[in-house]
């Protein structure tokens, strides 16, 4: 990332029979774990756009995955599930 905080994002969907890639550019991404939040974020959406019902996510940036375990952990799943599904459901 540069100084000028602009990001390149990357994202793959491993799909059959073939593997897709995506790609995004953004302004004002203010660190790296901002713009791999904001990765897996545009990763989502695109899943949700192609109409994909199970999905499973990937990282090997440890500090994101233990801000989402620790968000996770501190959110419990029964009560936030249900408001991200209904958030989701209304956009």
């Amino acid at each position: 990332m540069s100084s000028s905080t602009s990001a390149g994002l990357g994202w793959t969907l491993l799909t059959s029979p073939q593997n897709r890639s995506f790609q995004k550019r953004l302004d004002f991404v203010g660190s790296p774990l901002m713009a791999e939040g904001l990765a897996l974020r545009e990763a989502a959406l695109t899943c949700r756009s192609l109409g994909m019902r199970f999905v499973r996510f990937e990282s090997d940036f440890a500090h994101l995955i233990k801000t989402g375990v620790e968000y996770a952990e501190a959110n419990p799943p029964e009560v936030e599930g249900a408001q991200k599904k209904r958030k989701l459901s209304n956009e």
